[in-house]
């Protein structure tokens, strides 16, 4: 709901500059079909694969990169890891620590933050099941393994300690692992600002310079 306009003013910033853009919602989420109620987190690493390879095919390349946001960036990590055929991934605001993310989901349900054990709940207008609950609970993305990813950009919106914990456990990858810190004037989790658009240009410059460098092909 709030990253719709950021993504799209991304992807006109990246044609600009010379790159095809695929963007696309998870099945059950957004525009695309499916039902909601299914998500899971290995539906949508299937969706990311299918969507790169939509683009390869479609844009004739061999190589792309990814971009995704909160939870999204966590997909993004898991559905590239072990392809060959990935340039860089940009971590936007990356859900490290599953269960500190359900937490917040659960604070801005619509049942003034209540979650019935084994019951689906409202999170501004989209259902989170208990299943999709308990998988989002005991994901830590720290503790995923290495990716043959070429190379690693992490973006942080604002200070959190779950970012350190993530530059922490990229250490060992050296200049594959990149991190900046590009405030945004916002947050994703804050309740009273759901109906609002964030647009964060500063970020979205800064992902355009990355994605534009010397490495990467158009």
């Amino acid at each position: 709901m709030r990253t719709h306009r950021a993504l799209r003013q991304l992807a006109l910033h990246l044609t600009k500059a010379g790159f095809d853009v695929l963007r696309f919602d998870f099945s059950g989420i957004g525009d695309s079909a499916g039902d909601n109620e299914l998500a899971s987190l290995l539906a949508w690493q299937a969706d990311t694969a299918l969507a790169i390879d939509e683009l390869k095919d479609t844009a004739n390349v061999k190589r792309v990169s990814v971009v995704g946001i909160r939870i999204g960036a966590s997909v993004a990590y898991l559905a590239t890891r072990e392809r060959d055929d990935i340039d860089t991934v940009v971590l936007w605001d990356p859900v490290v620590h599953g269960k500190e993310y359900v937490d917040e989901l659960i604070a801005l349900a619509d049942e003034a933050g209540s979650a019935p054990p084994g019951q689906t709940i409202g999170v501004t207008g989209f259902a989170l099941t208990a299943a999709f609950r308990d998988e989002l609970r005991a994901f830590d993305l720290t503790s995923v393994g290495s990716s043959r990813t070429r190379q690693l950009f992490q973006v942080a919106s604002e200070p959190r300690s779950a970012y350190d914990h993530l530059r922490e456990q990229f250490k060992s990858l050296g200049g594959r692992f990149q991190h900046a810190d590009i405030p945004s004037g916002g947050s994703w989790d804050a309740a009273e600002q759901m109906g609002a658009v964030l647009l964060p240009q500063g970020i979205i410059q800064g992902i355009v310079s990355q994605l534009s460098g010397p490495s990467c092909t158009p």
